[in-house]
């Protein structure tokens, strides 16, 4: 297991210094000589030559014996190519624990010894250690350093580059050594260069997703969108770059990396011109067109299996020249920005352009093989300070939204303080109306009651054509309307307290005349509240059926009935005045034939149904029936 071997490599080294200090000591007691030849073993030598043998297209063109690290002519960075070293580790095959390290190949690569693929040790975890012969062939990153065990009795390993090279060096360094002091270097480098990167990698990857998590719920902030994509090209970058295992096709793996940074310099771009708000059709289009040129240019490269590096070498050009135009931009914006703002993305863009210029000058040769990349310091420089103004850009615009919001809610109290003045001033100006059309509807109900039976008694008084009973009567009726007028003022009074206060002055009336008031009033009518002229007029006609029956009736009974009825016509309030006197043509027609047509006339101002007809058989006398409309 691979726990197991950790530990049993960890004692072997524990044992193997214990055993190397008695060795030692044994030596300088004896003064003998093997000790050189042991030491020897143990310490790290770095291999000087190597064979190489360049084929194209598995027909050989070069044959040589090369100095390591090894320049490769440009010719050779092509597709088609393959470069082979022989690497003699023959001086100490024989030794326990030795191993190989190569810390830099010029590209993806597979390794052999003795004829059979090899397993790498893991800086971490020891994948393999137990001698095979029939392990899989893999292709390992030539940017990943690696740590192979060499088996005993091997003397040479066989190092076969599978592409072009990203760099022009074949082998920038190799050494073997025993693996006790071999494997910290690998520790040391694979945490420099690999394990930085995936850690990095893997947190920018994380970002990317949680800002595009983010920009769904903010969708109007394209920038954060945009920003998350910046993040996951990257994060994906990142990931074969420093992965151990070449997984894809070698040439469509080293593509991936340029392409990757022009892609990234696009939406670096686009990100800031959304911060600042300068996003406009012509820019959306010309950043377009630049990721689909490069798309599409990297697909042909690897579909016809020409021009790789020249589309790389354009890659890595205008993904700086387009970083270079956003610092540019930034630069021309800073009095948006602010002072400490611009110092952020100043400083993250020196740091990325710097480190660039640093891989690529190492990627052209000028630099030496052996420089670890340093895009990884000026990227994270530069994501640190996109992150940071890409909150503060967030941030702000949420301290807006809210001050717009308080200043909204401001502005909504303060029209709904104007609304509530101006409704005060509608309800005093409809309360002053109302208190007018009151008092026109009294002096409207004093003129045309009150008024017209006074003026006709003292008309007829002035004429002499009127007795001292007819005078009375006269004078009776116009009382009996002020009264009226007297019970409807108040306006919240319901239906049977009007009837109610009319009863209390005809009852005594009706029994000295010897008729009997039988009342009749439902349950249903109790919270009926009409207005006040629709409650006159109706009372009215209650009032004046009564009069008709005392005056020309000679009845003994009446019977008042009011309640609500349901009809074709809708909902309705029913109200009858019955007697049992002479008939409808004596009770309800006077002697000017007035009687009828007031009561009709009464009724149709209040929109109600008036019938003046027989009572059912067998009674006699005269019904009066009204139905008014009245909602449920």
């Amino acid at each position: 297991m691979p726990g197991e071997v950790l530990y049993a490599n960890a004692v072997r080294i524990s044992l193997h210094r214990l055993a190397s200090f008695c060795i030692l000591a044994l030596a300088v007691w004896l003064g003998g000589t093997p000790i050189a030849s042991a030491s020897v073993c143990d310490t790290p030598t770095h291999i000087t030559q190597a064979q190489r043998e360049v084929t194209l297209n598995g027909r050989v063109i070069d044959q040589a014996t090369v100095s390591i690290p090894d320049k490769l002519a440009i010719a050779w960075r092509r597709e088609g190519i393959k470069i082979r070293y022989t690497l003699d580790v023959g001086e100490c095959s024989e030794a326990a624990e030795q191993t190989l390290w190569l810390p830099r190949v010029g590209g993806p690569y597979q390794l052999s010894m003795q004829g059979h693929p090899t397993l790498p040790i893991h800086p971490f975890i020891e994948l393999t250690r137990q001698e095979q012969t029939d392990l899989p062939t893999l292709t390992f990153n030539g940017r990943s350093p690696m740590l192979f065990r060499i088996p005993n009795g091997a003397h040479q390993v066989s190092v076969e580059l599978q592409t072009l090279p990203y760099i022009p060096t074949g082998i920038s360094r190799a050494e073997h050594g025993s693996f006790d002091n071999m494997f910290p270097k690998q520790m040391q480098a694979y945490s420099d260069a690999a394990g930085g990167m995936s850690l990095v990698s893997l947190v920018t990857f994380v970002i990317g997703i949680a800002a595009i998590a983010l920009w769904r719920t903010r969708k109007r902030d394209l920038f954060i969108l945009w920003f998350g994509y910046m993040c996951l090209l990257w994060g994906i970058r990142g990931y074969f770059y420093a992965s151990d295992l070449v997984n894809l096709p070698p040439l469509l793996f080293e593509q991936l990396n340029p392409m990757t940074v022009s892609l990234f310099a696009v939406a670096c771009y686009r990100t800031t011109l959304l911060i600042f708000d300068k996003d406009t059709p012509k820019a959306r289009s010309g950043l377009l067109g630049i990721a689909v040129f490069f798309v599409t240019a990297f697909s042909l490269s690897l579909a016809i299996g020409w021009g790789a590096l020249l589309i790389k070498a354009l890659s890595f050009g205008f993904g700086l020249l387009i970083l270079t135009l956003t610092h540019i931009t930034i630069w021309r914006n800073r009095s948006i920005l602010g002072s400490w703002r611009t110092a952020s993305f100043m400083l993250g863009f020196f740091a990325l352009e710097a480190s660039g210029i640093h891989d690529v000058l190492a990627v052209a040769g000028q630099l030496s093989a052996d420089r670890n990349s340093l895009i990884l310091h000026g990227f994270t420089v530069l994501l640190i300070a996109y992150a940071v103004i890409c909150v503060h850009f967030v941030v702000l615009t949420l301290n807006q939204a809210e001050a717009s919001n308080e200043l909204l809610e401001t502005r909504v109290r303060e029209k709904t303080r104007a609304l509530e003045k101006s409704y005060e001033k509608l309800r005093s100006i409809e309360l002053i109306q109302a208190q007018v059309q009151e008092r026109e509807r009294l002096l409207r109900d004093m003129h045309d009651g009150v008024g017209a039976q006074l003026m006709t008694a003292l008309r007829g008084l002035e004429r002499g054509m009127l007795d001292k009973e007819a005078i009375s009567h006269a004078l009776q009726d116009g009382l009996d309307d002020l009264r009226m007028l007297m019970d409807n003022a108040d306006p919240q009074a319901t239906l049977t307290n009007r009837l109610a206060a009319w009863r209390n002055r005809w009852d005594a009336r009706l029994t000295s005349l010897g008729l009997q008031l039988h009342w009749q009033l439902s349950d249903d009518i109790d919270d009926i509240v009409l207005p006040g002229d629709t409650s006159l007029q109706l009372l009215r006609v209650v009032q004046e059926a009564c009069t008709n029956v005392i005056k020309h009736a000679n009845a003994t009974h009446i019977w008042l009935t009011a309640r609500c009825t349901e009809v074709p016509e809708g909902p309705m309030l029913y109200i009858e005045v019955r007697d049992n006197g002479r008939g409808v043509d004596a009770t309800c027609s006077s002697k000017n034939g007035r009687g009828k047509a007031n009561m009709h006339f009464r009724a149709k101002q209040i929109g109600a149904y008036l019938a003046i007809e027989p009572p059912p058989l067998p009674d006699n006398g005269c019904c009066v029936r009204l139905w008014l409309p009245w909602p449920t």
